[in-house]
């Protein structure tokens, strides 16, 4: 078998091809890639976004108001309480004088 040296020209066409098929591929998949994340994000997203509306959904709550005339209140009972005087509490004993000195001393008092 005889190989030559030099790539042939229909080889070298070939492998052209393939590299520009190469890269048409890759460049394909990475968009493919995309699109599907993106697909499943937003799907998830509104999952998500539907649960959290579900659970967030709650009815109004319902006011019942009513009055009564007058005539039909019930009295009320009140207390009075009378106030007494409290005696005063005594004045405490006169307390021994405080001795001060403004010199200093060697004893103290």
């Amino acid at each position: 078998m005889d190989f030559p040296d030099s790539p042939t020209p229909s080889s070298t066409a070939h492998a052209a091809l393939a590299d520009v098929a190469a890269r048409s591929h890759a460049r394909g998949a990475k968009w493919s890639s995309l699109v599907i994340a993106l697909l499943v994000h937003g799907g998830l997203l509104a999952l998500l976004a539907f649960i959290v509306v579900q659970a967030t959904t709650e009815a109004p709550p319902e006011f019942v108001v009513a009055s009564v005339e007058a005539e039909q209140r019930p009295e009320m009972e009140t207390k009075v309480y009378a106030l007494k005087n409290q005696p005063k509490p005594s004045a405490p004993s006169r307390a021994a004088n405080v001795i001060a000195s403004v010199t200093a001393a060697h004893i103290s008092v």
